[in-house]
């Protein structure tokens, strides 16, 4: 005899549907921190190129980007030095990633770029 039916049952589907699910939301709780530090990065190198010699006017446009983005720093923790023809932007953060309440980490960031 021949059985009809859904023989592979209903939790299997649901349970892989929350697995995905979780997993997706964890990729962007942790993604999110990092891609902000490659845009910040990136900006940075940018401002480096177009804006030699002036330090205050490449700290200030960092800091203006790490805003943009809500990179958790401050004008004062933004270091720009400049040596013969490098430019120099260093600062640093960190940011806690939280899911749910159930883990929590902190992720420390160093931006160091020399241009």
């Amino acid at each position: 005899m021949r059985h009809l039916g859904n023989q592979g049952g209903f939790i299997k589907p649901l349970f892989l549907i929350f697995v995905v699910i979780a997993i997706g939301y964890s990729g962007i709780q942790f993604g999110m921190p990092y891609y902000r530090y490659q845009m910040l990065k990136a900006d940075a190198k940018d401002f480096a190129r177009s804006e030699l010699g002036n330090i205050e006017k490449i700290k200030t446009k960092v800091h203006e980007s790490a805003e943009r983005l809500k990179v958790p720093i401050e004008k004062e923790q933004i270091a720009v030095t400049t040596s013969k023809d490098i430019v120099r932007i260093r600062t640093s953060w960190s940011e806690t990633v939280d899911l749910l309440g159930l883990y929590q980490t902190m992720l420390r960031f160093d931006l160091n770029v020399d241009e």
